[in-house]
C-alpha cells in the first residue's frame, strides 16, 4: 500500500508536466493552423468535413460553421467530381489538382495533398490545399509572352540582340544573323560573332561609340551606324540601337538592342548626295549668279558665279533676311538701285576694287586729281526671280550678268556718235582729193601736196583701224599674241621713244631713268605700243615745242616690287571726270573736240598693262598738265 502511495507521488509530477507539455503543442498546432494560408481539413469515411482552419473560409467564401459536416463532394466542380471525390476517401498519401466553385461561383484551380499517419496502429489522416489559380494563370501568362516573344523575333525586321554584363551571355536572334545570310545554327551567341564581321574602317569608332556610351553614366541610349559582312562577302549597312541598363551605382548590368538593315537607306543617300555633287556643279558652272531663299525669307544658298560677281562671301549672305540681301547690294552698287529685288530689277555693282576709278582722290595737292586703274571692272546685273513650291526652296533669283551687253551697246552709241566722225572726216578728204584729181588738172608741185595729204589722211585711217583691231585682239584674250620674254626695261623704252621721235619730229622727249630696273619678264612690243600711245597723248593735248618727260621710278624696300614708266607733260590737263572715264572705249574729254582720235588709245594701254598684271596711275590738273604712270611688277608673270 505504501508502495502504492509512492508511486502515485511520483507519477503526478510527470503526468502534470507530459499534460503541459500537450497543451503547448496543442497551442502551438492551434497557431500554426489559423496562421496557415494553406486550407488544411480533415474528413469522415464518407466525404463529410469534420475539421477545417480558417484559410478554407479566404479559400472558398464560405464560413466555417457553413462547411462543417457538409461533404467535400459539394464544393468539388462537377467535372472533377468522379475522379477527385475518392482520392479524398482514400487511406495513402496523394497529391493531385482539383477545380473548387468558391461561393461566389468563381472557379479556383487547388493543389490537393492527402497526408496519412499511422501512429500505435491508429489511422490519421488530413488534408491541405493550395491556391493554384494565380500561379497558373502566371505560367500561361508567361508562357503566352514566351511565345508571342518568339513570334516576334521570328518575324521581326530588325536582328535583336541581348548581353548580360555579369555574366558576359550573348544572345543574337535568329533574325540578326538572317539578315547576314546565315541560319541560326551556323553561328555562335557571342562577341566575336559580331565583331569578326565589322568593316575594317568603322572597327575603331563602334569600339570607341561602345566604350563612351558604357562610361557615361548620364546616357542609357546607345546609337551608331556601321557595316557588317554577310555570308557573301558584302558589306551590310546597319543602324545599331540599344538601350543600357545599369543598378543603382550606375555599373552596367545589361545591354539590349537591335540591328535596322538601312544598306537601301544609305544607297539612297548616296544617289541622293551624287544627284546634289551634280546640281551643285551644274549650278556653280552657271554663268548667272544663283540665289535661293527658304520659306523663312532667308538666304538658303549662293553659288559661286553670284560670290564672283558681287566679291562678297557664302558666309556673309547665309542666313541673311531678303531685306539684308537687298542692303548688302546696295553697298556694293552705284546709288541708282533698284527698291527691291524682283524680275527685271538692275543692279549697278560698284566692286571694291575700282572705287578709286570712280572716286576722286586729292592727295597728291590742291587742285589735283587721280585715278588708278584696276583689273576689275564694274559689272551690271539683271534680276530674274522664280518661285518654287519644295519644302525648302521657296525663291530662287538670277542674276544675269549684261555688262557686256550694255557695254557693247554703249560702244555702238559711242561708235557712232565719235568714232565714225572721225572716220568720216579723212575719208570725206580722201574723196575730195581723189574727185579733183579726177576732174581737173594741177600742176606737179600741187598734185604732190595732194598726194601728201591723202597719204596723211590714209596713215590716219590705218592707225585708227590697226588700234580697233588691235583692242579686239588683246579683248578676246588671245594670249597668244603675247610674247613674255625677260627684256631689260630701259632698252625697251629707248626703243619705244626712238620709234615715237621718228614718226612725229620735232618732239622734245626727256628721259630720265631715274631707277635702276632689273630685267622683266613683259611683251616688249606691246609694252612699245602702249607707251607709244601715251607719248601721243601727250604730244596732242601739249603746247607744241614743250617738252615731255619720261622716267623710271620703282617702288619697293631694297628690291623693287614695282616698276613703273612715268610719262609727264604739261597739257591742258583733265577734270576728275574726264579721268573717271578715260579707260571707256570711244569716250573723249570735253576739251578734245578740236584734236584728231575716236578714243581707244588708253582703253587700249588699260588692256595691254592689265594683261601684264599691272595697273596704271593717272595724275592730272587742267592748264597745268598730266602725269601717266605704267606700273609693272618686277617679278616673273
Amino acid at each position: 500500500m505504501k508502495n502504492t502511495c509512492d508511486n502515485f507521488g511520483e507519477d503526478v509530477p510527470n503526468k502534470l508536466r507530459q499534460r503541459e507539455l500537450s497543451t503547448a503543442t496543442d497551442l502551438k498546432l492551434k497557431f500554426f493552423l489559423e496562421q496557415s494560408s494553406e486550407v488544411i481539413f480533415t474528413v469522415d469515411l464518407h466525404g463529410l468535413i469534420t475539421f477545417v482552419n480558417p484559410a478554407w473560409s479566404l479559400l472558398t467564401g464560405y464560413a466555417l460553421n457553413e462547411s462543417m459536416g457538409k461533404s467535400i463532394r459539394d464544393f468539388i466542380h462537377p467535372d472533377d467530381v468522379s475522379k477527385c471525390f475518392p482520392l479524398f476517401l482514400g487511406e495513402q498519401n496523394n497529391c493531385f489538382y482539383v477545380k473548387f466553385i468558391t461561393k461566389q461561383q468563381q472557379i479556383v484551380l487547388l493543389g490537393a495533398s492527402i497526408h496519412v499517419m499511422i501512429e500505435d496502429n491508429v489511422l490519421t489522416k488530413f488534408s491541405s490545399l493550395v491556391d493554384l489559380t494565380g500561379q497558373i494563370r502566371n505560367q500561361e501568362a508567361l508562357k503566352k509572352s514566351n511565345e508571342r516573344f518568339h513570334l516576334a523575333i521570328t518575324v521581326a525586321v530588325d536582328g535583336l540582340w541581348d548581353w548580360n554584363a555579369i555574366t558576359q551571355e550573348w544572345y543574337l536572334s535568329p533574325r540578326w544573323k538572317q539578315m547576314l545570310g546565315y541560319n541560326d545554327d551556323e553561328l555562335t551567341n557571342e562577341l566575336a560573332t559580331w565583331t569578326e564581321r565589322l568593316h575594317p574602317d568603322e572597327a575603331a569608332s563602334v569600339d570607341y561609340a561602345l566604350k563612351s556610351a558604357l562610361d557615361d553614366v548620364t546616357n542609357d541610349d546607345y546609337q551608331l551606324a556601321h557595316r557588317l559582312k554577310n555570308k557573301a562577302g558584302e558589306w551590310l549597312w546597319v543602324l545599331c540601337h540599344a538601350k543600357i541598363i545599369r543598378d543603382q551605382q550606375g555599373k552596367v548590368e545589361r545591354m539590349a538592342g537591335s540591328i535596322t538593315d538601312i544598306s537601301l537607306l544609305k544607297e539612297t543617300e548616296k544617289q541622293l548626295n551624287n544627284r546634289q555633287q551634280e546640281l551643285d556643279a551644274i549650278i556653280n558652272l552657271s554663268p548667272d549668279g544663283i540665289v535661293t531663299i527658304n520659306h523663312g525669307g532667308c538666304v538658303h544658298s549662293v553659288n559661286a558665279m553670284f560670290l564672283t560677281f558681287t566679291g562678297l562671301t557664302a558666309q556673309g549672305l547665309i542666313g541673311k533676311t531678303q531685306a539684308q540681301l537687298l542692303a548688302t547690294l546696295k553697298a556694293i552698287s552705284l546709288p541708282d538701285c533698284p527698291a527691291e529685288i524682283t524680275t527685271g530689277s538692275v543692279f549697278k555693282l560698284l566692286p571694291a576694287s575700282i572705287f578709286a576709278h570712280l572716286a576722286p582722290q586729292v592727295n597728291e595737292g590742291v587742285g589735283k586729281n587721280k585715278v588708278v586703274n584696276q583689273l576689275s571692272s564694274s559689272r551690271v546685273l539683271k534680276v530674274n526671280v522664280c518661285e518654287l513650291s519644295t519644302d525648302v526652296i521657296h525663291t530662287v533669283m538670277y542674276f544675269q550678268d549684261i555688262t557686256q551687253e550694255i557695254e557693247i551697246d554703249r560702244m555702238k552709241y559711242d561708235f557712232l556718235t565719235n568714232a565714225a566722225h572721225e572716220l568720216r572726216t579723212p575719208l570725206s578728204s580722201v574723196f575730195g582729193f581723189t574727185e579733183l584729181l579726177i576732174t581737173r588738172q594741177f600742176d606737179p608741185k600741187t598734185q604732190q601736196d595732194i598726194f601728201a595729204n591723202l597719204h596723211h589722211q590714209a596713215q590716219f585711217l590705218v592707225k585708227i583701224l590697226n588700234d580697233i583691231l588691235e583692242l579686239a585682239k588683246i579683248e578676246a584674250r588671245l594670249s597668244k599674241e603675247f610674247h613674255l620674254t625677260q627684256y631689260a626695261l630701259d632698252a625697251v623704252i629707248k626703243e619705244g621713244i626712238a620709234l615715237f621721235t621718228q614718226e612725229h619730229t620735232g618732239c622734245v622727249i626727256n628721259y630720265l631713268a631715274t631707277a635702276e630696273v632689273p630685267w622683266l619678264f613683259i611683251d616688249a612690243e606691246y609694252i612699245k605700243q602702249a607707251l607709244f600711245q601715251v607719248l601721243s597723248n601727250a604730244l596732242k593735248f601739249s603746247p607744241e615745242g614743250s617738252m615731255i618727260t619720261v622716267d623710271i621710278v620703282g617702288r619697293g624696300e631694297g628690291v623693287y616690287e614695282q616698276v613703273g614708266i612715268a610719262i609727264k607733260d604739261v597739257g591742258v590737263g583733265m577734270t576728275q571726270n574726264d579721268l573717271n572715264h578715260i579707260f571707256e572705249r570711244f569716250w573723249r574729254g570735253s576739251n578734245t573736240h578740236n584734236i584728231a582720235g575716236i578714243g581707244i588709245g588708253m582703253a587700249l594701254v588699260h588692256e595691254i598693262i592689265n594683261f601684264h598684271r599691272g595697273h596704271i596711275e593717272i595724275t592730272s590738273e587742267p592748264d597745268v598738265g598730266t602725269e601717266v604712270v605704267l606700273w609693272l611688277n618686277a617679278h616673273a608673270i
